[in-house]
């Protein structure tokens, strides 16, 4: 298994802890909007579904890649999609590639944390 098939990448270093944040922001944004228990936990896990496959379909492209041939025997490494130039991933761009995408996650966790605010605001203010 590749280290950044899905099932292992998200669940190690900080992209793990920035999925869980993004998670619970959108929990509470959900929560806020639609005011019922149900259909907002269908749209947080629906919210978060979407952002974990937007970043997955976009991983390759957050840090460049190395060209040439691969070297051989090394699973730990993962191709650039539908790239017939031998375009790819080494292993040592595991952690870099963990903090970009883990700095997104904040972001986005950040700003669904501030529209959480701006609405309470709006309601109880």
């Amino acid at each position: 298994m590749l280290w950044s098939s899905a099932p292992v990448y998200g669940m190690v270093g900080p992209v793990a802890v920035g999925y869980a944040l993004l998670g619970i922001a959108l929990g509470a944004v959900s929560g806020l909007l639609f005011g019922r228990t149900l259909p907002a936990m269908a749209a947080a896990m629906t919210a978060t579904g979407a952002v974990m496959v937007t970043l997955v379909q976009l991983r390759p492209r957050l840090w460049p890649v190395v060209t040439g041939r691969k070297p051989g025997g090394d699973s730990w490494q993962v191709s650039v999609p539908s790239d017939p130039i031998g375009r790819y991933h080494p292993a040592s761009h595991f952690w870099p590639l963990q903090l970009v995408e883990s700095g997104i996650l904040l972001a986005l966790a950040t700003a669904a944390t501030l529209t959480a605010f701006l609405l309470l605001r709006r309601r109880h203010g």
